[in-house]
Formats: C-alpha cells, structure tokens, sequence
C-alpha cells in the first residue's frame, strides 16, 4: 500500500519545517519513507534521519550505480558514506546489528552516519517503551490508522496522566509537610 502524498503537499509540510533552529533535524520511522520525500528534504536543505525499510527490497547504489548488498552480522556496525537511495538521492547509510538481535538497523540520512545511528536509537528507546506499555496493557494489535484505535490511544494517553498525576500527588503529599508543601503546584484537598 502506497502512503505518498502528492510532492505540492509535502513541500507545503517542509517549508513550514525551514524555520527550526539551524541544526534541527527531523526524524523518520520507516513508514514514512518515499522517493518524493526525500527528493523534498534535499531540496530544501533539510537535515533529516530515517530508518530505511529494508522489505520492499530497497535499491541502493554506489558513485558507480552499482548496487549495494545490504547485509551484515550481528554486533557490527557498517558505514556506506554518499551512495543512493533508489539511485537518485545521495545519502549516508549506516547499518546497526545488535549481537541480541535477529534483524539490523539500517538508518539513512544526510548528516554524520555515527551521529544519525546515535540519534535513532534515542528515538527507538521511545518505541520500544511504547510497544512495552502496550503489551503490558494487552493491547499489542492496536494501530493508529483507524479513528477508533486514535481514541483508544488518546484514552490510554489520558489514563496514564491521570495515574501519574495520582501517584505524583502522593508522593509530594509523603515527601513534602508543613510549608515545604505549599511550595509544590498540584491539587489541593483535604479529607
């Protein structure tokens, strides 16, 4: 299933992008992945890092065309430095491999690969405690691409706060007596 927009829309989207501070960058799970992206992003000059999707048999090439082997063993690292993304968009690529891990990381982008790896696994902390809080709540299938699971997601989000609120509540209520309490924000009640 092809998600792309039309190219006037993505660049609409990227243009409001332009005005982050110099040296933001945007940052791409493999979902939102298309030739006409990055085209737009390195158009307009924009530093991004995307996790490229390695099962619809991606192409590669080097300076030469010549297509590049994606693979690599476990507890490697490899660094492929201005090859192609579908032979027309220059990018690095960097390749992760946990020894733990069945599958590698592959992560494209148009900054330092060692710098762009880095980053991604900081994003991937985000998914992974996501994906953990999903399982823990039994609730692995759910997929934002429907409006009932969105407000599935929201009411998990609102539920969460509210616990966190309660359980911060009580705990600045143990912690906190006398003065030093009035000095922390929160509800105030009494029983």
């Amino acid at each position: 299933m092809n998600y792309s927009l039309p190219t006037h829309y993505i660049k609409k989207f990227l243009k409001d992008l332009e005005s982050l501070e110099e040296g933001q960058l945007i940052v791409f799970d493999r979902e939102f992945i298309y030739e006409d992206l990055l085209e737009v992003m390195s158009e307009l000059r924009l530093r991004f890092v995307i996790r490229l999707n390695t099962g619809n048999r991606v192409s590669i090439t080097d300076t030469n065309g010549q297509k590049i082997v994606l693979g690599i063993a476990r507890g490697e690292k490899k660094i492929w430095r201005d090859v192609y993304y579908k032979g027309n968009i220059k990018v690095n690529l960097v390749a992760y491999r946990r020894s733990d891990l069945e599958d590698p990381l592959y992560v494209m982008t148009n900054i330092e690969p060692e710098e762009a790896l880095k980053i991604y696994l900081q994003r991937m902390k985000i998914d992974e405690s996501f994906r953990d809080n999903k399982n823990l709540l039994g609730i692995e299938k759910v997929m934002n691409k429907k409006e009932e699971n969105t407000e599935k997601m929201i009411g998990i989000a609102l539920i969460a706060y509210a616990i966190g609120l309660l359980i911060g509540e009580e705990l600045r209520d143990r912690m906190y007596t006398g003065k030093g309490k009035l000095k922390y924000s929160g509800f105030r009640y009494t029983i």
